[in-house]
Order: structure tokens, then sequence, then C-alpha cells
């Protein structure tokens, strides 16, 4: 039987004047059960819609820029970008538009977030840090607008009153006549953080009659201020229900609420993160219940802790060994690939709250990649370096241990040449 010649890939190299071999709408994959090739190709299967979302003036699908979803994170729904736009489409095929916009033509970045009580979508379009929550829980900002004056500035939160002081008494119970005191010390906004979420030190930082945090909110800081001048208080229950808290100054001049409830509860919306000294986020990723993200056009990488949904200014890092920019980051466990223009770095979880993440010593690479080009496929990270060859840098086939780690070219000459021909039409070069 005589074999016929079919091609196990796409192959074109016009620079050296071979002849093109094509694979159309086929892959190959391993086959025993062909004693000659061993190999089977097989028919890619056809695309059909999924969904057909309402877009502006007209239905249809406007360009899709990025499709993601996670098992087990927000019932397993699909989440999509399509033009500006951020759909949520459950299992059911209900589909859900989220206020906001997701600015930019390219293909976002997601990174995802999850812990009791809480679960996110981070997403970084390249011009702001959002993310989104499902249905909004209803939240408030009290800020400080004046010097606290012990004994006379006074709040109420959903029935709980709160004033300042250093003295506490047996008789102290929330009431708008024997409100909780909390202790201001040197820093009076982070003082009341800790008596609403009874988080302190009871008889110490609060009234020693406060057992607990308060049933209906909790409270975070707005801020990345020292001391701190606004909170965040933010309803238990999530949806519409929390409206209805009541939030209100009962006395002095000194806090101010934004509104007499909490707002917005039981709304679809993305939620922006304030970066600091409003740089702009690049690349973005998570590992260890942590949220990493790169600033554009520097060294310099921001994480946010475990649970948080801000900032701060001190929490980041920059990449080490060249001086070339991050233009991606991508975890594979509690290790993120710290990718540059010219360069790559390892770097890992070490577990310590104060330095969290670390650089792997013998991990680091004279390999960069082109922007957009690194995705994570199994233990590996598949990227277009910065000399257009297609690499898989990670444990290499075969070996799992630490020094099967490495870099290796996956592309041949073809593949290189339209790659190269890619990035010069792109520079707005002749191919």
């Amino acid at each position: 039987m005589t074999t016929i010649p079919i091609g196990r890939g796409a192959y074109r190299r016009d620079y050296s004047g071979s002849p093109e071999i094509q694979l159309v709408n086929r892959w190959v994959e391993s086959n025993p059960t062909n004693l000659r090739e061993g190999t089977a190709v097989l028919s890619r299967p056809g695309t059909t819609v999924l969904k057909t979302l309402g877009v502006g003036s007209w239905t249809g699908l406007s360009p899709i820029r990025g499709v993601y979803s996670l098992g087990g994170l927000f019932s397993d729904s699909l989440f999509v970008v399509s033009g500006t736009n951020l759909y949520r489409i459950a299992k059911d095929m209900t589909v859900t538009l989220i206020s906001g916009v997701i600015n930019g033509t390219g293909r976002p970045e997601i990174a995802w977030q999850k812990g009791v009580g809480y679960e996110r979508l981070w997403i970084a379009d390249g011009l702001l840090l959002q993310y989104y929550s499902g249905t909004t829980y209803a939240s408030g900002i009290l800020t400080k607008t004046g010097t606290i004056v012990n004994g006379t500035d006074k709040i109420n939160i959903g029935g709980v009153y709160y004033t300042f002081g250093t003295v506490f008494n047996a008789g102290d119970a929330g009431t708008s006549a024997n409100p909780f005191v909390v202790n201001p010390l040197t820093n009076p906004m982070n003082q009341l953080i800790k008596a609403i979420n009874g988080s302190g030190v009871a008889g110490t930082d609060y009234s020693s009659t406060l057992g607990g945090g308060n049933t209906y909110v909790n409270a975070t800081a707005n801020d990345t201020l020292t001391p701190t001048l606004s909170i965040k208080v933010i309803a238990d229950v999530q949806g519409t229900g929390g409206n209805s808290i009541a939030t209100t100054i009962v006395g002095g001049t000194a806090l101010s609420w934004g509104a007499t409830t909490l707002q917005n509860g039981g709304i679809e919306a993305l939620t922006g993160c304030t970066v600091p000294d409003g740089q702009i986020p690049l690349s973005i990723t998570q590992t260890s219940s942590y949220i990493l993200f790169s600033i554009a056009n520097t060294q310099k990488f921001y994480w946010i802790n475990p649970g948080e949904t801000t900032v701060n200014a001190l929490n980041f890092a920059s990449k080490e060994s060249s001086p070339d920019n991050i233009v991606a980051m991508r975890a594979i466990g509690d290790q993120v690939g710290i990718i540059g223009d010219r360069s790559f770095e390892n770097w890992y979880a070490t577990g310590n709250s104060t330095t969290p993440f670390a650089p792997i010593e013998g991990r680091v690479y004279a390999r960069g990649a082109l922007q957009g080009t690194a995705t994570v496929v199994d233990q590996g990270i598949f990227l277009v370096g910065d000399d257009g060859r297609v690499y898989s840098i990670g444990s290499q086939s075969g070996d799992g241990t630490d020094a099967g780690w490495g870099v290796q070219r996956i592309s041949d000459n073809g593949i290189e040449e339209r790659v190269r021909r890619q990035v010069r039409r792109e520079g707005g070069l002749t191919p």
C-alpha cells in the first residue's frame, strides 16, 4: 500500500524558496493504530454562535476581545468582553450586561480572587484596573473632614452608635445615649474600622462591652493614607437589602457621610481600583490569593493582599535582572513569570506577609517576549520571543525536577518567518 505524504503542520518559507505545506482545518495527533505513520489528521470542529449579544443600536456580535471562565467561580459563568462591554453568561444562558466600560481595543487581561464571603474578577484594560464581584453590596463612605472631638463626634451605622474617647464605661451599649467608645490614638479612622469589624482589643481599642463586629456591616480603609482619612462601610448582605442601612452623623462636625443610608446595593457593575500616583496597569495575574499587576513602561509591579480591593502604595517590587520593561506576568502555581521585553524572571510566593514575593535564583533567562503573546499551557509559559521565535519556558517535557526548568524553542523557520512579517506589518514596514 502506498503512503500518501500529508503535511503534519503548516510550513511556508518564502526566503528559501521552499514549497508551501498547508494544513487547513486539521491537526495531527499520535495514533498507535496507524502502523505506518503513527499519526492521525483530525478535522477541526467548526464554530457556532453560543449566544447573540445586543450591542449598541444593532443586534449582533461586536468584536470579541476576550472570553474568560474559571470553574468554581461565579457559578461557572462565562465572561465576554465585546467592544467596550463586559457580559456575564450564566449556565442557563441568561446574559447580564455589567455596567462599566472596558477601554481600548485589544484583549484585556484578567485575574481571579476568591475567599470567604467574596469572589472577584479583576480586569486590566491598558488604562484602568477594575474588578467585578457579582451583585454589589450596598456601601457608603465616611470621611474625616476636621479634628475629631472626643465625646462629641458620634455616628450611627444601622442603629449601632459610635463615638470617640479614652474612657470606657460598663454602660457602653452602642445606643444613641450610650454609644460604644473608640479610642482614637493617632489614627482615629483606623481605630473606628477595628471597632466596626470587632478586630481590635476590647478595653484597649474600644469599649470592653463591644463583644464583636457590627452585625450589619464591615469596614475597610478607603485610602492608603496614614492616618486614614476615609473608610468604606459595606453591607454584610449582598443585594438591595443593604440600601436601607442608616448612616448618619449624630453629633460633631468632623465626620461626613456621603448619604443617609448605604447606597448602590444590587447592581451588576465594575468597581474601579485606584492605582498609586495615577500609574497605568498593564499585565495582571494571581497566585496564593494575591493579585499582582505590572505598571506600563516600567520594571515595577504591585500586589493586592488576599481579600483586599485597595492597593497599598508600599506593596511593590521591581524586576531585578535587567532594566527592560515588564510586558507580561503569568502565574504557574505559586510561581510568577515576570516577563520583560528582553528578559524573563521567575518569582515565587514566600509565605511571608511582609515580603510576599522574591526571585528564584537560577531562573533568569535572557529571553524577552513580544507584548500580548505570553500564555500558560500546562506547567509552562509559551511566548513569542523578542527574536521572533516561539519558546516554551518552564518544566520541560520528561523532567519534572527543578533542573528541568529552562527555555525551549518550539517554532520552525516557517513560523518564524511569518512572525517577522507580521511584526513588520504592525510596525508599518513592508513585510
